[in-house]
């Protein structure tokens, strides 16, 4: 049982994940995720959320100049998997591949909104 509790903020963490895929997908004009994409999507992203932190705890990278450009690389790592990724499972409202600037759209969007999200909830919790 504790296991489960323990592992409830991953599962949820998840799930909002996948669920901000399908909200973008629908802001940006009925592009068509499945609810698989979305979560394969995900489960690549705490992949590479985990592979990235494991380099980093073993000294693979660091240092100051890490501070600043890690999360920009991680968010170019993003982009560029999620437009390949979206770019050939993702149907636009016209029924065609929305394609790398479609699937990039879609990834942008996807980081943005987890980013209000982010800020709006440490905005909101008390300290």
């Amino acid at each position: 049982m504790s296991l489960v509790i323990t592992l409830l903020p991953l599962l949820l963490a998840l799930a909002l994940t996948a669920g901000l895929v399908k909200l973008a997908a629908r802001l940006l004009g009925r592009m068509q995720v499945s609810w698989k994409h979305a979560w394969v999507f995900v489960a690549m992203l705490a992949a590479y959320a985990f592979v990235w932190g494991m380099a980093v705890h073993a000294g693979f990278v660091g240092g100051d100049v890490f501070l600043v450009l890690g999360p920009l690389f991680g968010w170019v790592v993003i982009l560029a998997f999620g437009a390949w990724y979206f770019g050939a499972r993702v149907r636009g409202s016209d029924g065609q591949w929305v394609r790398w600037p479609g699937g990039l759209k879609l990834t942008g969007l996807v980081l943005v909104l987890m980013l209000v999200l982010s800020f709006g909830a440490f905005a909101l919790l008390p300290p």
